[in-house]
């Protein structure tokens, strides 16, 4: 039988998707209604939304492979123990994230895909020199980087 964490980590990382539409838990897939079992109980008090995104997580974590559901529960563990500050924090920069344009999107991810290519000493550099700029030049830095 499934555990609880795979169904806390796909209420945490679920997206919403106006497409599905199950208010009616004996609507869901078997496999669906399998992994979001705990919820059951609840479900018919659950506003549409949060049913929404349940399924969506559901899916999503029914395609993945075995070492990607570890992965996701590995980040699911980490996330349980940063503290309700940290959390909120990432959740209000996901939500900012999410509101920029596809076009700013990917050049964000493309610039963090460049810093993770280099090494831990490097990383660490960069971090080390931006730390230390003045709070202006910063803002320039940060500046040239959004018009870049």
């Amino acid at each position: 039988m499934k555990t609880y964490l795979p169904m806390l980590f796909i209420s945490m990382l679920s997206t919403f998707s106006p497409y599905i539409l199950a208010s009616d838990w004996k609507a869901l897939p078997a496999e669906t209604q399998e992994l979001l079992a705990p919820f059951q109980p609840e479900w018919s008090q659950f506003d549409q939304e949060k049913q929404t995104a349940l399924i969506t997580g559901a899916q999503r974590w029914l395609t993945m492979d075995a070492e990607k559901q570890r992965r996701s529960q590995d980040r699911f563990v980490e996330w349980q123990k940063l503290s309700p500050e940290k959390r909120a924090q990432l959740n209000r920069k996901m939500r900012q994230f999410r509101q920029f344009s596809p076009k700013k999107r990917q050049k964000l991810k493309r610039n963090m895909n460049r810093f993770k290519q280099l090494s831990p000493k490097q990383r660490q550099k960069l971090r080390k020199k931006f730390r230390n700029l003045s709070p202006e030049k910063k803002r320039k830095l940060r500046q040239r980087m959004k018009n870049r």
